[in-house]
């Protein structure tokens, strides 16, 4: 059969592809198309989907059940189990954590948190397995966003503008009361937002990806938590420099913050300014009226001496704030801000002292080697670099900046976040652009017209 020829309007210009009717539907199709209809749904998927909705919102019971399912339907189908640098490393760091509560004195109080990363593995485990295509991550990050915008950031926004709040802080109930602990989860969604907007082909999804993203950066800035906006601040500097060459990512990455900051209280910048008299040779007196910032100064002295004691296998999970209270009694006098039992408010000395040196290179190498695979990735794959693996890359780099003044080792939201790093590199491949028609064979030339896949599928 002959192929017909692409009319030119001259033969010094490049052919263009003639895009049918089935092709432009593709790509302009209904937002039901481009939410549901794409997606490969499963038992074990839809399973995990109700998972997260009950660990997001608080709203529905029965999250233990759903993973449960999950891990059936996926049991009963081991062609898709999958396996990934993180989940190998992060099985050695569970495994590194179960010894850590063996070897602990206080074996009663490190057993929940121990068997709660047990449990996340499996977590990992499922959602890496599920999420079989490029139209199953989509819906996912939609899907999670939508239930973190509409129950913890609307939660929060009501409690504020009705007056329940602390010291100004937003915040809302459960894993949210604490708004440290909201920005922090406020930084993932923030990035997963970002990445759906690149990752759709709708005009409607895109404008509210981007919306939801302003909606979250103002929420940071609402729980005045200074660990959370320092880390937006040097992620949108590195977002700045990576993309300085691109004059549109630019103006709405500055449109996006000058909006959020526009309607920030002023209380925010108050917080903020404080910071110009922190000082380690006057303990961070003075840095604020609350006496915050001289505490965690405190905390963190109290921090690295049970670290430095507890250097082989930590004193156990979860146990961290036993110890640190007994460490504080001693030193009452020359510390009498950490008195009690308290957080360390730090990430990394956290992770040291509740598993040792070997836990803690663990926990950082889980979360490096994701890091770098993912630069090489984009690296590798130069002008078609993928930016949903390189925004999903972003909120992991705010989310450990953030924790450099908040204990995040066990929030869950830092692991998923990593699984779908993970998928996006395994999901994603480089796509070319097809060759001008005219000057390829009839065979080639099919080839050319045909829709490029941006869907792996592996195991």
């Amino acid at each position: 059969m002959t192929v017909p020829q692409p009319a030119f309007r001259s033969a010094s210009q490049p052919a263009r592809l003639r895009v049918g009717r089935s092709a432009r539907s593709r790509v302009n199709g209904s937002l039901w198309h481009e939410l549901i209809g794409e997606v490969d749904w499963s038992v074990g998927y839809i399973a995990f989907l109700y998972y997260v909705f009950v660990v997001i919102t608080y709203w529905l019971p029965f999250a233990d059940v759903a993973i449960v399912i999950a891990l059936i339907a996926l049991l009963l189908k081991p062609q898709d189990w999958r396996m990934s640098p993180f989940l190998w490393t992060f099985a050695a760091f569970a495994v590194w954590c179960l010894l850590s509560y063996l070897a602990s004195p206080y074996r009663s109080s490190s057993w929940l948190q121990t068997n709660a990363v047990l449990k996340l593995w499996l977590i990992c485990f499922t959602a890496y397995s599920v999420i079989r295509t490029r139209a199953n991550l989509r819906f996912f990050l939609a899907f999670a966003i939508g239930a973190f915008v509409l129950f913890p950031t609307r939660g929060a926004f009501i409690n504020y503008f009705g007056g329940y709040n602390v010291l100004g802080r937003a915040l809302w109930n459960f894993a949210y009361a604490n708004p440290n602990d909201l920005a922090a989860y406020a930084l993932i969604f923030t990035s997963m937002s970002i990445a759906l907007f690149f990752a759709s082909r709708h005009k409607l999804i895109r404008l509210g990806a981007l919306g939801t993203s302003g909606l979250l950066l103002l929420l940071i800035l609402f729980t005045q938590s200074r660990g959370a906006m320092i880390a937006a601040a040097l992620v949108g500097v590195l977002f700045l420099i990576v993309n300085r060459r691109n004059v549109r990512m630019l103006l709405g990455a500055v449109a996006l913050a000058v909006v959020a900051a526009y309607f920030a209280p002023r209380s925010v910048w108050d917080r903020l300014a404080g910071l110009a008299n922190a000082s380690v040779a006057t303990g961070f007196r003075g840095v604020d009226q609350e006496r915050s910032a001289e505490q965690r100064f405190q905390l963190l002295t109290v921090a690295s001496r049970i670290a430095r004691d507890n250097m082989v296998f930590g004193v156990g999970p979860g146990v961290y704030p036993i110890v640190h209270g007994e460490y504080a009694r001693t030193a009452k006098g020359e510390m009498p801000l950490a008195a009690g039992n308290r957080d360390p408010h730090n990430t990394i000395l956290r992770t040291a002292a509740e598993t040792g040196v070997i836990g803690l290179l663990l926990f950082s190498s889980m979360i490096g080697q994701a890091l770098i695979r993912a630069r090489r990735r984009l690296k590798g794959m130069g002008k078609n670099a993928d930016p949903v693996i390189r925004f999903l890359s972003y909120g992991v780099i705010a989310f450990m900046v953030a924790g450099l003044f908040g204990s995040f080792t066990y929030l869950n939201v830092l692991y998923l976040q990593l699984s779908l790093l993970e998928l996006a590199m395994l999901l994603t491949v480089n796509r070319r652009s097809p060759q001008p028609v005219a000057s390829v064979s009839p065979l080639r030339r099919r080839r050319a017209l045909a829709p490029q896949s941006a869907i792996l599928q592996g195991t």
